[in-house]
């Protein structure tokens, strides 16, 4: 309900399949999605909770990867933990694992990256690692402080 009060409509898959396989420049998909990715950190996030930070980012998330076909968010609590001993890591955060099921294209993978890109890096002022991006699916997690 809230999406479409952002404006967010739906469209069928076959749709984006035909808009994404028209792009052809992977810059100007980049550019897109980076774009935004900065929108979505400035207002989507901000109009669902009244703070914008690490807790948050997640909790939106999942609100929007229920969009898509299918989605899993797994959270690794024992990362740090395991290493702790080791090299005095006192930080004891969590890693968030997601897979997002999307079944459209490659270039909407590419610009499903950027988006992640330009929503997540500015809230958790740390990196993106993906693991995985196909035609169908796009795989990453990153680290929060607890």
């Amino acid at each position: 309900m809230y999406f479409e009060q952002l404006g967010f409509i739906l469209v069928s898959k076959d749709f984006l399949r035909k808009v994404f396989s028209k792009i052809e420049k992977a810059e100007d998909i980049e550019e897109f999605g980076r774009e935004l990715g900065l929108t979505m950190a400035k207002e989507y996030v901000s109009y669902f909770f009244p703070q914008v930070n690490s807790k948050s980012l997640i909790k939106y998330l999942d609100l929007w990867f229920r969009r898509f076909q299918s989605y899993q968010h797994r959270i690794d609590n024992d990362r740090n933990n395991n290493n702790q001993n080791n090299n005095n890591n006192n930080n004891n955060g969590e890693r968030h694992y997601f897979t997002v099921i999307h079944d459209i294209n490659m270039n909407f993978s590419i610009a499903l990256r950027t988006i992640l890109e330009g929503l997540i890096v500015p809230i958790i002022k740390s990196d993106i690692e993906f693991r995985d991006i196909t035609a169908s699916a796009i795989s990453f997690s990153f680290e929060v402080s607890r």
